[in-house]
């Protein structure tokens, strides 16, 4: 199996541990001081940022590096996780349970409003309907719009938002519209309203 690939792996296994993804200075530094805690190694910052390709690099990393890592997640060294995953154990599944804050249609009444931004600079506030659907209240930097309606059954922060049967207004067809696809949606706030 190519290096790329387990090493893909490793850095998905990793942030579930960790329990969320990595996306800022403080996310790398947070997961050093956790990887010092519990290896009792240290992985510099900038390795950790090149690994996660925060930073632009050509630089592979190290087998004592990924065995730091591979450690971190209860391995005894690089090899033994590669082995592991060569032997389609857990960290081959195409599935994986999601992890931080998350709002399902269930916990919602209508009226309540969600607030939630992704990158660069795009933020949204929603009031449910009922029954999975949302009218947008405030939009900005973004292609959706004040007014439009869609439908979801969860809001996941850290993951992207699949929108389906988006109106916009004198729009003849629905649209489906993903918001933050890359590196998902973050800010993520309920605000209970029931005005409706």
């Amino acid at each position: 199996m190519e290096k790329a690939y387990l090493v893909d792996i490793l850095k998905n296994t990793i942030e579930k541990k960790f329990g969320r993804k990595l996306r800022t200075p403080a996310d790398y530094n947070a997961l050093s001081l956790s990887i010092v805690k519990d290896v009792k190694e240290n992985i510099s910052l900038s390795t950790l940022k090149r690994i996660w390709k925060y930073v632009k690099s050509t630089h592979t990393p190290s087998e004592n590096t990924l065995s730091i890592l591979s450690r971190f997640i209860g391995f005894s060294d690089w090899d033994s996780f590669c082995e592991a995953v060569n032997k389609k154990t857990e960290y081959l599944s195409e599935s994986i349970f999601l992890v931080g804050d998350a709002i399902s249609i269930n916990m919602l009444m209508p009226g309540d409003e969600i607030e939630f931004s992704w990158v660069p600079d795009r933020y949204c506030r929603v009031v449910y309907l009922g029954s999975g659907s949302f009218r947008i209240l405030e939009a900005r930097n973004s292609k959706i719009r004040v007014g439009d309606t869609f439908c979801t059954g969860l809001f996941s922060e850290g993951n992207p938002l699949y929108m389906t049967n988006l109106q916009h207004e004198g729009d003849t067809a629905p649209k489906n519209y993903v918001a933050g696809m890359r590196n998902g949606i973050k800010d993520l706030k309920l605000v209970k309203k029931n005005i409706i």
